[in-house]
C-alpha cells in the first residue's frame, strides 16, 4: 500500500512539472498560444487533459512524508519476517540500506548518528532523503538505493509466507481489504455508489478520459508547438531498451 502511495505522489510531481512547463510555453500572448489555451478550455473543469497540476513545496513535502512512511513500513515488515520460521523468511535487496535509511529518517535529530556514519562509510552512493525515479521504477536513496520494484516483489513473498503460517496456525487472513466487515453487507450491490475509503490518491482512470479526433488545424498547432521537442525526446530514447 505505502509503496503505491509513494509512486503515486512521484507521478503527480512528474505530471505537475510537465504541466508547469506547458503553462510556461503558453504564457506568451500570441495567436498560437491563445489557440492552444482555447483548445484546453474546451475540456471540462478538472479534466486530466488540462494542464492543471502545480509543482508546489507542499507536493514535495508529501513525497518526503510518503517516503518516510514507506521506510517505517518496510522496517515493521522486516521485524515481522524475523518472527517467521527461517526456511520461509524472504529477504529484500539492499535490506541493510533500507534499515539505515529508516533509522536516519526516524531519528532526524541525530545529525551524525551511527546509522548515518554506517551509510556514509559502507554505502557512499546512497543519500538519505533522496529518491530517484523514471517512467519504469523508483529507488529510495538514489539510483543505487532500494527500488520500489524490489520492495513489491519482497512483499508478495512475505505475504505468501505469512499467509501460509497463519493458515497452519488456524487463522484465516482477509483476502479482500475493501470488503465490508459486516456479514451480508456485500450481498446486495446497492446503492452502487457506496464508498470504500482506502489509501489511494483520487485519479480519473485513463479509460474514462474524454477523447475526440484531433482536427487538422489542431494537429498543425501541435506540431508547431511540440515538434522540435518531440524529435529531441525521440533522439534521447533511441538507446533505451524495454
Amino acid at each position: 500500500m505505502q509503496a503505491y502511495r509513494l509512486q503515486e505522489v512521484l507521478r503527480e510531481i512528474e505530471s505537475a512539472d510537465l504541466d508547469a512547463q506547458m503553462r510556461s510555453r503558453l504564457a506568451e500572448d500570441t495567436a498560437l498560444t491563445r489557440q492552444w489555451r482555447a483548445s484546453f478550455d474546451r475540456y471540462e473543469q478538472h479534466d486530466p487533459e488540462r494542464p492543471l497540476r502545480v509543482p508546489t513545496a507542499s507536493l514535495w513535502m508529501q513525497q518526503t512524508a510518503e517516503m518516510h512512511f514507506l521506510l517505517v513500513a518496510v522496517n515493521n515488515v522486516s521485524r515481522a519476517v524475523d518472527r517467521l520460521p527461517a526456511d520461509v523468511r524472504a529477504e529484500i535487496g539492499n535490506q541493510d540500506v533500507a534499515g539505515l535509511l529508516r533509522n536516519i529518517t526516524e531519528h532526524y535529530d541525530e545529525e551524525w548518528g551511527p546509522s548515518a556514519r554506517n551509510l556514509a562509510e559502507n554505502h557512499p552512493n546512497i543519500k538519505a532523503g533522496l529518491v530517484a525515479f523514471d517512467k519504469r521504477d523508483a529507488a529510495i536513496g538514489g539510483p543505487d538505493g532500494v527500488a520500489l520494484s524490489d520492495i513489491r516483489i519482497w512483499l508478495v513473498q512475505v505475504t505468501e509466507s505469512l499467509t501460509g503460517c497463519l493458515v497452519n496456525a488456524g487463522v484465516t487472513p482477509p483476502h479482500d481489504l475493501n470488503a465490508s466487515l459486516v456479514d451480508g453487507d456485500d450481498d446486495l450491490p446497492w446503492p452502487p455508489e457506496r464508498l470504500r475509503f482506502h489509501w489511494s490518491i483520487p485519479r480519473v482512470p485513463e479509460e474514462q478520459w474524454p477523447r475526440e479526433k484531433m482536427s487538422e488545424e489542431m494537429a498543425t498547432l501541435w506540431w508547431r508547438l511540440h515538434g522540435i521537442r518531440f524529435h529531441e525526446d525521440a533522439g534521447d530514447d533511441e538507446g533505451d531498451e524495454d
